[in-house]
């Protein structure tokens, strides 16, 4: 269960991240979204779940440092899916955070799915 101190924390990496995109400042972008995200993961109670993502992260890492922000443009516009995360932990609304997550992880995922297939198909 995240505390309210938990949220405001977040909300603060959550600033940190759309002030490393707009500087284009991409492996802090990329550490901000890590701590973003497993700062709610670690608060789930999923013990060998958190490893196993931990270790899908570190695999993905230099991946999405190379061309998520800088080709991939995760965030589409309009309402940021964090702040979608953050107004369902306020609320403590489980099937709104899980669906905000779920949105979170396919917006970001398309486009990065999307560079990846042109640079297969490139090289």
């Amino acid at each position: 269960t995240a505390t309210a101190a938990d949220i405001t924390g977040l909300r603060r990496v959550h600033r940190a991240l759309i002030a490393a995109e707009r500087a284009r400042d991409y492996p802090a972008a990329v550490l901000a979204n890590f701590d973003f995200h497993f700062g709610i993961y670690r608060r789930s109670g999923l013990g060998q779940g958190i490893e196993i993502l931990e270790t899908l992260w570190m695999r993905l890492g230099p991946m999405l440092t190379q061309f998520l922000y800088r080709d991939g443009k995760p965030y589409e516009g309009g309402e940021h899916q964090h702040d979608i995360v953050l107004d369902a932990l306020e609320r403590r609304d489980a099937k709104a955070l899980k669906k905000a997550v779920r949105d979170d992880m396919i917006e970001g995922g398309r486009n990065f799915v999307r560079v990846l297939t042109n640079a297969e198909t490139a090289a």
